[in-house]
């Protein structure tokens, strides 16, 4: 696997991280139609904030994010925008499922956990891996 850095005027970078963002409670929330849903959300927002998403891949209470961040951009910020601007879009397309789960709850109150990956991990990754979890 070939390391792709990204250049910048003033740096250049390969800063990848291991995103999970879980529902609340661990309460079974999403379906198929809403994960790909989220996919294309996420990578908008990614695109905004002139990150990449390398893959997304989740099950029914968590979703994985692997992504490629500028270093000029605060991790903490971009997680933030990702589960606020998530969070909010998916109150606006499925609020009809969602308050059969949340019972009119303001929002799915996404938490997140992120985890750096080194070059050598990365090259180690084989991503379904990476993303299989047993939780």
């Amino acid at each position: 696997m070939k390391t792709n850095y990204f250049k910048t005027r003033r740096a250049t970078f390969n800063l990848t991280v291991h995103i999970v963002l879980v529902t609340k409670y661990h309460r079974k929330v999403f379906q198929k139609k809403h994960l790909e849903f989220l996919r294309i959300a996420f990578q908008n927002i990614a695109e905004k904030w002139k990150a990449k998403v390398i893959e997304i891949n989740g099950e029914s209470d968590h979703i994985h994010i692997l992504l490629t961040y500028p270093p000029h951009k605060l991790l903490s910020s971009l997680i933030a925008n990702l589960k606020s601007t998530s969070c909010q879009l998916m109150w606006d397309n499925f609020s009809d499922h969602l308050k059969e789960i949340y019972l009119n709850f303001p929002c799915i109150n996404i938490l997140a956990m992120a985890q750096s990956l080194t070059e050598p991990e990365l090259k180690q990754c084989n991503t379904n891996k990476l993303l299989d979890t047993k939780s």
